[in-house]
C-alpha cells in the first residue's frame, strides 16, 4: 500500500514492563519448554517505541541499547513480518525503541515490545486481526507474549501462554532493583527444574489477596521458584536481604527467571523513603501496577 507524506509520520506507543507476583515451575514438558503456573502483574516502567511508516518495503530496527539486537532476531522485525504474513498488507517500517526496560531481567522487555507492536499495528489498519489471532502471533513470538495482549493482572499456565484468569488489579507500589547482570533463562529453567521445591507462597491465596486488595496477604504470598537459585548470587542477596528487613516492605520477590528483584510496598512515600538505600544497587525504580483497562486505552478495546 502507498502511503501520503502526512501518514508517513507513523505512531508511538508504550510498551511496559511486568512482574511474576507468582512463579511456580511444574514440570520440564516433551518438547523441551517447562509448564508453570503464574500471575503476572503490568507495571508502569516502560519503553517508548516510535514506527514510522514508509513505501520502501523494509523493515528497520534501531534502539537505544547495544545489547539489544537491531535485525531480525529482534522480536518487534519478526512481529511485524508475521503481522504483515496474517493480513496480506505490505508496508515499509522505521522503528525505533526507547529502551528503559533491562534485557534479560525478567521484565518481559522483548516480548512486551513485540506484541504493542502488534496491538498498534492493529489499532492503526483498523482492526484487520482479532485478538484470537494476535494470540496467535504472539504464542509463536514467545512464552509470556499472549499477557501483553490484556495487560493488568493475569493468571496463566502452560509456558505462559495459557490464560485462565484476568484479575482485578490492586493499587499497588514496588521498589524494582536490577542488578548489573542478566540471566540466561534456558539455562535457569535447566537448572531450577533439577529440584523443585514446594512453593512458599500459595496461588489461591494471593488470587483471593488480588480480589480482595489485600496488601499484606499479597505480600506474604509472592513466590518464584527461581529465588533460591538466585541465592548463589552476592548482588541478588544483599538487595533481597535488605528489603527484606526494611520498613513498609510487605512482600519480596524475584521476576522471571531473574535477575531482578522487586519489593511491594505500603504506599509511593514509603518506596521514596526506601529508594536511596540502593542506588548503588544497579537499576533502580518506583513503580506501580498498571490495570488492564489502563494498558489498552492506547490501543482501544478489542473483540475476539
Amino acid at each position: 500500500m502507498e502511503f501520503s507524506p502526512e501518514e508517513i509520520m507513523g505512531i508511538e506507543f508504550r510498551s511496559y514492563a511486568k512482574l511474576n507476583l507468582y512463579l511456580e515451575v511444574l514440570n520440564k514438558r516433551a518438547d523441551g519448554y517447562h509448564n508453570i503456573l503464574t500471575i503476572f502483574q503490568m507495571i508502569d516502567l516502560h519503553d517508548k517505541i516510535h514506527l514510522n511508516f514508509n513505501n520502501s518495503g523494509r523493515i528497520t530496527v534501531k534502539t537505544t541499547r547495544k545489547d539489544v539486537p537491531e535485525n531480525e532476531d529482534n522480536l518487534v522485525y519478526r512481529a511485524i513480518e508475521r503481522f504483515q504474513e496474517k493480513t496480506g498488507l505490505e508496508f515499509g517500517a522505521d522503528v525505533f525503541i526507547e529502551k528503559n526496560i533491562p534485557p534479560g531481567g525478567g521484565l518481559g522487555g522483548g516480548s512486551s515490545n513485540a506484541v504493542s507492536t502488534l496491538l498498534s499495528l492493529n489499532r492503526y489498519f483498523n482492526y484487520p486481526l482479532s485478538l484470537s489471532s494476535l494470540k496467535g502471533i504472539a504464542d509463536s513470538l514467545g512464552s509470556d507474549t499472549a499477557f501483553f495482549l490484556y495487560g493488568g493482572t493475569v493468571l496463566a499456565q502452560g509456558r505462559g501462554e495459557k490464560i485462565i484468569e484476568i484479575l482485578p488489579t490492586p493499587d499497588m507500589w514496588f521498589i524494582l532493583i536490577c542488578p548489573n547482570f542478566s540471566v540466561n533463562t534456558g539455562k535457569a529453567y535447566e537448572e531450577v527444574s533439577r529440584a523443585l521445591t514446594k512453593p512458599e507462597g500459595d496461588v489461591n491465596i494471593l488470587t483471593e489477596a488480588l480480589k480482595g486488595e489485600d496488601i499484606e496477604r499479597i505480600g506474604s504470598n509472592l513466590f518464584n521458584h527461581f529465588t533460591a537459585l538466585l541465592m548463589d548470587e552476592k548482588e541478588v542477596v544483599e538487595v533481597y536481604t535488605k528489603l527484606k528487613n526494611s520498613n513498609g516492605v510487605r512482600g519480596v520477590s524475584i521476576t522471571g527467571s531473574g535477575s531482578c528483584v522487586f519489593a511491594l510496598i505500603d504506599e509511593r512515600d514509603a518506596a521514596g523513603r526506601l529508594l536511596p538505600q540502593f542506588q548503588g544497587n544497579g537499576y533502580c525504580w518506583i513503580c506501580r501496577s498498571i490495570s488492564s483497562s489502563e494498558y489498552v486505552k492506547q490501543f482501544n478495546k478489542m473483540e475476539a
